[in-house]
């Protein structure tokens, strides 16, 4: 392997792999034609009753967020949501 500071010789040109333009696929061009729909939501419909009977019953705002893998705020946003 030949290592240049200035223009690329032949011997690089032949290692460096595919061309930039060969890796790009018309699927990023697909992804902006969608609609975006938002964040994925962080529960379920099931968990989020879950939740709910659970804060209901006294158990801990941090426990449940433990329990459930997000944070506190998240946790008190979806119990400040109408049932």
């Amino acid at each position: 392997m030949t290592i240049t500071i200035g223009p690329k010789t032949a011997e690089s040109n032949a290692n460096a792999g595919p061309s930039p333009a060969r890796l790009i696929s018309p699927l990023p061009s697909l992804i902006w034609a969608l609609p975006y729909r938002g964040r994925k939501r962080a529960f379920t419909d099931d968990q989020v009753d879950q939740l709910r009977q659970r804060a209901g019953a006294g158990e801990t705002k941090t426990a449940l967020a433990r329990t459930f893998g997000v944070s506190r705020e998240t946790v008190y946003q979806y119990l400040r949501t109408a049932p």
